[in-house]
């Protein structure tokens, strides 16, 4: 009777999942057959004197595989009262050259273009079938007012012209603003790449640019009539506009939801707790047959001798780690097992005279590539051998909650690359060849179902302090730092110990971005967070775009 009871727990329990799996799982069409890249995005801003800024974008955007027919992008509406959006006036639309004509819907019509108006977001569609060909898109919009009075009675314009949740890589970006009048005193900060001020006209350019890009200019006053103060300017309460298309599917995941709960109480009672429960003790039940089955998974891995890099990206069953700086850290240590990079006690040191003798080039194309995105990365002290990332300058520039959304993309990025390369890889065939990818994945869902309900523990500071000392560092260590990570502890009062300070602050950082995120996707937002959007109480979005 016992174990009928059991048995009837568990289908419960299975029924729930399976409901719950068909009520509230959000369905999502990957588009696996289509590929694009946006060549480049080049702004040309107008400053009129009563402070409108009339802005044309323009779009290069290449199609390389698959069918297209729609290209899109935000016009992000922050709801703070420097950068807030009261009006988008568009004047003009074109597609390859091309007047667009306007409609009021998302219907897929060739040569149209239709301004969508949401609660944070003006979004403009811009309607072409595309295959194996390169599309210019181009928009040019009046804003009113985009030009405030700030406290200091200095005239501020602060614009993203790119937000941080745009999905490519821009080729290249460029902005040209013209000024009402020269003015000398004019300060530029930009979010990447470099500008100048020449007369009346500031450039801006970049490349290779990832999330958001934004322009702030601070200038004269003098040069301008009647603007709005800063303070003055009033934010909706709840939002403007109305619901877009685009919420829709939103809105019947609220209502699904709401039904699934309604719905299946009983099944939900008796089936969340045993899922919750079952991982945990079928890891302990497989700890008590084989206490060294962890231990001796890792040793088999250690064994194959492939890039600690590739646990994550060569495991297509690996659920999402939530520490994102773990491709960091497996980056870094296998740098260090090529010689490349050392842990010192003051920062990573970087080896410029290493020899690039691997007989891979796979691997060893991705390890520069890793190598420049840690030198482009951060401020570095560059010596005649070697070059020196101080711990606190990876802290601090990481401490910019945008540049580290930014930085979280260039390694999504850079696994992603590797990833498409490893087909290439000699070692990567030969393990397919004679079965170790296999055995591969299956040691790494051992420890990824095991790790977490087990006793072994590691912080990200003991493995560097301990790849400092000893020059090395095993799998077993990684794994654990992947799968059951423990927080460092803080360096005691009075003592000085940056890799502990960047180690606590790592683990911190990357838990509360963890759980920001969670909360956004819960509650319909997919921006984690926004640190540069100047007090952003609404970010719901933070600006977007993409094709097809």
């Amino acid at each position: 009777m016992t174990g009928n009871k059991k048995k009837l727990r568990f289908l419960l329990a299975a029924a729930a999942l399976l409901m719950l799996t068909f009520l509230i799982q959000p369905v999502t069409a990957y588009a696996d057959d289509k590929e694009y890249r946006v060549d480049s995005a080049a702004f040309d801003v107008s400053i009129e004197r009563n402070g409108n800024a009339r802005i044309t974008e323009n779009w290069a955007v290449t199609y390389l595989k698959g069918s297209f027919s729609h290209f899109y992008k935000d016009i992000y509406n922050p709801a703070n009262q420097l950068e807030y959006i009261k009006d988008v006036q568009v004047e003009s639309v074109l597609i390859n050259g091309e007047n667009a004509i306007e409609q009021h819907n998302t219907d897929r019509n060739d040569g149209h273009y239709y301004l969508e108006h949401t609660s944070d977001n003006y979004t403009i569609h811009w309607y072409q079938s595309a295959q194996n060909q390169t599309v210019s898109y181009q928009i040019t919009y009046l804003i009113p007012g985009a030009v405030k009075l700030d406290h200091d009675n200095r005239a501020v314009f602060c614009y993203r012209f790119i937000g941080a949740n745009f999905p490519k890589t821009v080729g290249t970006v460029t902005a040209f603003l013209q000024l009402p009048a020269e003015d000398s005193g004019t300060a530029v900060t930009v979010s990447s790449g470099t500008s100048s001020v020449k007369g009346d006209t500031v450039i801006c350019d970049a490349n290779s640019v990832s999330g958001m890009y934004k322009v702030q200019l601070d200038m004269d006053a003098a040069n301008y009539d009647d603007l709005t103060r800063v303070v003055d300017v009033k934010l909706p309460e709840n939002g403007t506009g109305s619901v877009g298309l685009r919420d829709i599917p939103t809105i019947l995941f609220v209502v699904l939801g709401a039904l699934s709960v309604i719905l299946f109480p009983i099944l939900l009672i008796l089936g969340i707790p045993a899922l919750i429960l079952i991982p945990k003790i079928r890891a302990k039940r497989m700890l008590k047959k084989n206490p060294d089955c962890l231990q001796e998974a890792a040793e088999r891995l250690d064994r194959l001798n492939v890039p600690f890099i590739w646990y994550d990206i060569r495991n297509p069953q690996l659920s999402m780690i939530r520490d994102q700086f773990v491709p960091l850290y497996l980056g870094m240590f296998d740098l260090q097992r090529q010689g490349l990079l050392l842990f010192s006690d003051q920062g990573v040191v970087l080896n410029k005279s290493a020899d690039f003798s691997l007989q891979d080039d796979v691997i060893t194309q991705n390890s520069i590539a890793f190598l420049n995105l840690l030198a482009n990365s951060f401020q570095y002290t560059d010596y005649q051998d070697r070059i020196l990332i101080r711990y606190e300058e990876i802290q601090s520039t990481l401490s910019d909650q945008t540049f580290r959304e930014n930085f979280y993309k260039k390694l999504s990025e850079w696994k992603s690359d590797y990833k498409k390369a490893l087909s290439n890889s000699p070692l990567c065939q030969q393990m397919d060849a004679s079965g170790d990818q296999a055995r591969m994945v299956d040691d790494l869902m051992l420890w990824q179902k095991v790790c977490p309900y087990s006793r072994f523990t590691i912080s990200a500071y003991d493995c560097m302090s301990k790849a400092g000392r000893t020059g090395r560092i095993e799998s077993f260590d990684v794994l654990t730092l992947m799968f059951h990570q423990e927080k460092a502890v803080k360096s005691a009062a009075g003592t000085a110990d940056p890799m502990n300070d960047l180690s606590c602050f790592l683990f911190t950082t990357a838990a509360a971005d963890y759980q920001r995120a969670s909360s956004g996707r819960s509650s319909g937002s997919s921006c984690s967070s926004c640190s540069s959007c100047s007090s952003c109480s609404s970010c719901s979005s933070c600006g977007g775009g993409g094709a097809d």
